[in-house]
């Protein structure tokens, strides 16, 4: 089997062209669900957005039904003008606003409120605030308890939509899971990005909506992988030409710098988010960096696919291997090298952390040793070599049908100043078991 994708984006990485490839939206079929994405290509999934604009429907102390806050999350694409000081009265309406079928509106000026779970994400002309479905279910019963009272109904919208919440992303249900199904031995996607509710422009003339009931608009709200890369394609084009990256330091830099997930009990953890959530502000400044040439590229992959040596030989950015299972006792070792691209003297040490093993292991008991331990660059593009030797006392899977090891390598460089900001390269570790099952 030819792999075109592989073979067209190898040669890509020789004239230091970087392909960044969408994972795909196989996410249902669970683990093993990304067909192909070669190891030198960026593989980005999708995550929900770290921020989101909340606005907030409140009731009136004296309504009959008294409740908590209802929040809903706005993917509105205009503000229609709405004083952002003021409260807005909610009254419902049973026909459309400009052919948009809604649950209710704000009187006088328009405010669609509509349930999550419609099918259908219409963008629209006037402000628009997602709710989920139990919070309709809540508003639409208020509106039939106090329907008698006509002109009074007293729930409101603050019009505001500037309340920002910060929440650690989660990975989109429908994001492909790893390992690539004809390659298990590395880890990927390699990043997640925001992939929910993307707004962008779309033709006139196709149609949006339920195809029985069209409507043409120049906007549109989508999610997918195809929404998410573009944001990692758009920045780590910028460290190309800022830094004067290559392709491989480009995707070290993205990797390394990533925010972590680590928080989150993601199963299946790398295999689900990669390295993390890209951020090309940390990403400007990656401190050092690891590279990998197409020619070792080709000598360790094709044709003979020699994995035993591509894990733990290649100059990847993070570490990535399988083990047998039900081994009493496995050990490997990765050789890596580091290229500084700061100025001046640096030193940095390092620390190795596990967070999960759903192996029959406890945590303190994996071995794990990093030869040199520190690292002294003595200017910008100094290399220093080191190797990272792991010790697994025993393989057998305990909590899913296949075990797995994440963790992560990291090296921190020594500050001299107290107010000196740390600076970090965060390479993943992500080891498992050779019978990776398709789900």
């Amino acid at each position: 089997m030819i792999d075109e994708l592989a073979l067209a984006s190898l040669d890509a990485l020789r004239k230091n062209t970087l392909v960044v490839v969408a994972e795909g939206n196989y996410g249902e079929y669970g683990l093993r669900s990304i067909e192909s994405s070669p190891r030198w290509c960026l593989t980005v999934a999708s995550c929900s957005p770290k921020e989101k604009f909340r606005s907030t429907v409140k009731f009136a102390s004296d309504a009959p039904v008294t409740l908590e806050d209802i929040e809903g999350y706005s993917i509105s694409m205009s503000s229609s003008g709405l004083n952002e000081d003021d409260d807005y009265r909610l009254v419902r309406t049973d026909g459309d606003i400009k052919n948009r079928k809604c649950i209710m509106v704000i009187e006088d000026d328009y405010i669609v409120i509509r349930p999550s779970s419609m099918e259908y994400n219409y963008p629209t002309e006037v402000p628009l605030v997602q709710i989920t479905k139990e919070t309709s279910n809540i508003l639409c019963n208020y509106f039939e308890l106090v329907a008698a009272q006509e002109g009074n109904l007293l729930a409101f919208i603050k019009a505001s939509l500037r309340e920002l919440v910060i929440d650690t992303p989660l990975v989109s249900e429908f994001s492909g899971r790893g390992p690539c199904s004809f390659f298990t031995e590395f880890m990927k996607p390699d990043l997640s990005a925001p992939g929910e509710h993307v707004a962008g422009c779309w033709p006139i003339d196709v149609p949006l909506g339920n195809p029985k009931v069209p409507y043409f608009f120049e906007y549109n709200v989508l999610s997918g992988t195809s929404f998410a890369t573009p944001l990692v394609a758009s920045g780590v084009a910028t460290l190309i030409v800022e830094k004067n990256f290559t392709v491989s330091a480009t995707i070290s830099a993205a990797m390394t710098t990533a925010d972590k997930l680590h928080d989150k009990d993601l199963f299946p953890y790398e295999f689900a988010y990669g390295a993390g959530v890209f951020n090309l502000e940390k990403a400007m400044r990656p401190g050092l960096v690891y590279e990998e040439t197409a020619d070792n590229f080709e000598k360790y992959c094709y044709p003979h696919r020699n994995f035993d040596k591509f894990c733990f030989n290649l100059n990847l950015p993070y570490c990535s291997a399988t083990f047998p299972s039900g081994s009493q006792g496995w050990d490997c070792k990765f050789y890596r090298k580091l290229r500084s691209v700061e100025k001046g003297r640096c030193t940095y040490f390092a620390k190795v952390k596990f967070r999960v093993a759903t192996i029959k292991v406890p945590l303190g008991s994996i071995e794990f040793k990093v030869v040199p331990d520190t690292l002294t660059f003595e200017g910008e593009n100094d290399e220093q070599s080191f190797a990272l030797s792991i010790y697994l006392p025993n393989t057998d899977s305990s909590r899913y049908s296949f075990g797995l090891v994440s963790g992560s390598l990291i090296w921190v460089k020594e500050t001299e100043e107290a107010d000196e900001a740390e600076l970090v390269v965060d390479s993943p570790i992500i080891l498992s078991s050779r019978n990776i099952p398709y789900q």
